[in-house]
């Protein structure tokens, strides 16, 4: 290298002296050194882990144990029932009918019953005998004959009354018995009833609960002789007649005077001979009668002593 500098030189100074320039190049320009890049510094970050407490939610109290107490249920008493036997449609009491015409049908409960209680019965047998219908006051205890043994086939028909005013109030049971032609009792038909005459006073009095129908004179009780004016009430809607009548038993009826078409109103209803009679217990009883066949009774008992 230091040679070929030195040729060049003189060959330069020859030529500068024969008057031709020696081009001399220009010095290399020195590369600098290269600068060692030092590597990026990264910011290293070191990951501190940070626990993060786990949030406990509030344990809630328990809630108490509700402690379900069953209650057994009532032992229900059964019923006592208002009808025993009677399935037989053809061995029946049908219906109940009393002389204010407030008629019981429905057996199955047990009814209040008042006044004189017509019964209604159905009797129909091929091997019947006879029949006949009873009361008891005492639990079925003793029976007691309501009339007379029929012996004619009947359908829903009254063929019996019974005077509940005669007896005291109470728990009762009616009996419909049928006798075969072997003299054998077929399985009674049997209603339980309970009897209740409130009206007025106590056994006096029965129905006398329509202020248009009613007994002023002579009163509930009262002894009486001789011709008895009897006073009072008879009225309705829709009227058709009155009638005055007197009964020793409460199950037969006899009239005192003629009815009469016009009602009465706080009047002379009819005049009773009571020396006709023998002395002792009667009732006396007016109704109104419409013209549809409904009618209200008032009745009294009185006593003829002559």
């Amino acid at each position: 290298m230091k040679l070929s500098k030195i040729i060049l030189c003189f060959s330069a100074t020859i030529l500068s002296t024969a008057g031709m320039a020696c081009a001399v190049p220009p010095a290399a320009t020195p590369t600098p050194a290269a600068i060692p890049t030092s590597a990026p510094i990264v910011a290293t970050s070191t990951r501190t882990s940070v626990t993060i407490p786990t949030l406990v939610s509030p344990i809630a109290p328990p809630s108490p144990t509700l402690v379900r107490t069953v209650t057994p249920a009532p032992t229900l008493t059964p019923a006592e029932p208002g009808m025993i036997g009677c399935q037989d449609v053809n061995a029946r009491i049908t219906r109940l009918m009393n002389d204010r015409r407030v008629t019981w049908t429905d057996f199955i409960a047990i009814q209040v019953v008042s006044g004189n209680v017509g019964i209604w019965t159905t009797v129909n047998k091929p091997t019947m005998q006879n029949w006949h219908v009873q009361y008891s006051g005492d639990n079925k205890k003793t029976w007691a004959v309501i009339g007379k043994p029929s012996t004619d086939s009947v359908t829903d028909l009254q063929r019996y009354a019974w005077a509940t005013t005669a007896i005291p109030d109470g728990d009762y049971w009616l009996r419909l018995r049928i006798v075969d032609r072997a003299g054998n009792f077929e399985d009674p038909c049997e209603i339980h009833v309970i009897v209740k005459n409130v009206s007025g006073e106590q056994g006096l009095t029965v129905g006398c609960d329509d202020p248009q129908v009613q007994i002023t004179d002579p009163k509930p009780n009262q002894i009486v002789t001789g011709t008895v004016i009897v006073r009072g009430s008879a009225n309705r809607a829709n009227f058709a007649y009155e009638k005055l009548e007197f009964s020793s038993d409460r199950n037969t009826w006899a009239p005192i005077g003629a009815q009469s078409i016009r009602p009465s109103i706080n009047e002379i209803l009819g005049s009773w001979q009571t020396r006709a009679i023998p002395n002792g217990e009667y009732w006396l009883r007016v109704s109104a009668v419409d013209k549809a066949g409904n009618f209200s009774a008032c009745e009294i008992r009185a006593t003829v002593k002559n």
